[in-house]
């Protein structure tokens, strides 16, 4: 098969000029064949019919290659390509260096599967490319104050946001190759890149942009003489920007795992072939390790709530792979060596070395306090419980949905658990300004545990709420 004859036709076909010309051809065949047979075809179909069905067969398929678009499949990354070349040397040069390392490197990393890997023929390159330079045209006009959109740039916009549809693509990497003779004969790579990822809230900031700035190289230099490696350098290049930014956007989106994968994979790679590394890519592997260490976080926390126990404890170990001193990594295995490995006493240890890399952060007083309680600790856990009562600290929101969240789980299977009674009371009561809800919790102590002996203390201070809350609401 002529491979060269179907990328010419890849092409040229979609263009106007091939409509017409096909037209001309289809007419002058038509014309010959009713010449010849227009008698016996005449007793079968009449020409007017003919003429219109052909015609209009041709312009469906001229129509479906002129709009065809390469599309993602499900479930995986759309790395596009669209590489604008001169000649057909240079296409050779994309495809067998610059392509094929870049999927070996995929391969190596075992990330390969995750991609589908979108190519764009010539033709679309041209398509593409124009609607992405015209984007990017736009986007940098925005970025002035007050700037109002014309009827035109509505029209730039819907067709990005069309090819974006049609192809559904992950990280796009668009530009040309130029070969020019500088002393020497060079190739000369131009390259653009972005990123697609779920919209951010406005209070966020977009680590997007620094991220390119840190890792995507938009002009490549390649001497002939040495063209195999400078290809196979470039697709490095592009390897390093695509799995550290894709992989930001996957953790920006709430897609961790993909994410870690990224990451890690490219930091394994960056430890492979760099000995010591230059000072930008320094850089970017310590954000890396930053980035992997949150995501074992988030990764090793939705694992907790499955009560998967192998898995959670591979991620937490993790995190100190990356962070020995991550106070969120503590916390979490504080949770784990109690829900999971039922193991109280390492889990308040735990909560212990938590506190030395809290800041003010007092999530860790919580899990203390809880901890105490469950083993019988009452005159330490009602001094916390105090403590926490006196102190606020920044995001004590999210510390207590997490509390109220595991505690209302431990009540729907034993209601009357008199320490998570207790939880929920004290949060309602002193932390979320609600009595009224802390009432029906501290009563369930009362009706459940006021003659328990070895509950004294407790129930001491849970009587001084109740008379507390009554007093306020007017209840007596």
């Amino acid at each position: 098969m002529d491979f060269k004859l179907i990328e010419r036709a890849e092409k040229s076909f979609p263009k106007f000029s091939s409509l017409w010309l096909g037209i001309i051809i289809i007419g002058l065949c038509l014309i010959i064949i009713d010449t010849l047979f227009g008698t016996s075809l005449s007793n079968v179909i009449s020409k007017e019919i003919l003429y219109v069905v052909t015609f209009l067969i041709y312009f469906i398929v001229w129509l479906y290659f002129r709009k065809k678009l390469p599309r993602k499949k499900k479930e995986k990354i759309g790395l596009v390509l669209s590489i604008q070349s001169e000649n057909d040397k240079q296409k050779i040069r994309i495809k067998n260096d610059f392509f094929e390392k870049l999927k070996e490197l995929l391969k190596e990393n075992n990330i390969l599967e995750s991609f589908d890997i979108l190519f764009l023929n010539e033709y679309q390159t041209e398509r593409v490319n124009k609607i992405l330079m015209q984007h990017n045209e736009l986007l940098n006009r925005c970025r002035k104050n007050d700037y109002e959109f014309s009827v035109e740039d509505k029209k730039i916009k819907e067709n990005w946001q069309n090819i974006a549809r049609k192809i559904r693509g992950n990280f796009w990497v668009w530009g040309n190759i130029k070969e020019r003779l500088q002393g020497e004969n060079k190739y000369f790579f131009n390259l653009e890149a972005r990123v697609l990822h779920s919209p951010l809230p406005s209070n966020v900031n977009n680590p997007l942009k620094r991220a390119f700035d840190e890792s995507w190289i938009k002009k490549i230099s390649i001497d002939e003489k040495a063209e195999s490696i400078g290809f196979e350098f470039t697709a490095e290049l592009v390897f390093i920007g695509l799995n550290y930014v894709t992989g930001i956007a996957a953790y920006i989106s709430n897609d961790p795992i993909t994410a870690f994968k990224l990451h890690e994979s490219l930091l394994n790679e960056l430890n492979k072939k760099f000995p010591t590394l230059p000072p930008n890519l320094n850089k970017i592997q310590k954000n890396i390790i930053k980035f992997l260490t949150d995501e074992c976080v988030l990764i090793a926390h939705n694992y907790l709530l499955q009560a998967d126990k192998a898995n959670t404890k591979l991620f937490i170990d993790k995190i100190f792979q990356y962070s020995k001193d991550n106070y969120d990594g503590y916390l979490l295995k504080s949770v784990y060596l109690f829900s999971l490995e039922n193991d109280p006493l390492k889990s308040i240890e735990t909560c212990d070395i938590a506190m030395k890399f809290s800041g003010n952060n007092g999530t860790w007083r919580y899990n203390k306090a809880f901890l105490l309680l469950y083993l019988n600790r009452y005159a330490e856990a009602l001094k916390l419980y105090s403590e926490i009562e006196n102190i606020n600290y920044n995001d004590e929101e999210i510390t207590l949905t997490q509390v109220i969240y595991f505690n209302e789980n431990r009540i729907k299977s034993s209601p009357n658990d008199f320490i998570s009674n207790f939880v929920l009371g004290f949060v309602y009561l002193r932390k979320k300004n609600n009595p009224a809800h802390a009432l029906e919790y501290f009563e369930s102590i009362e009706r459940e545990s006021s003659n328990i002996h070895d509950l004294k203390e407790l129930n001491k201070r849970v009587k001084g709420y109740l008379i507390e809350i009554r007093r306020n609401i007017g209840i007596s």
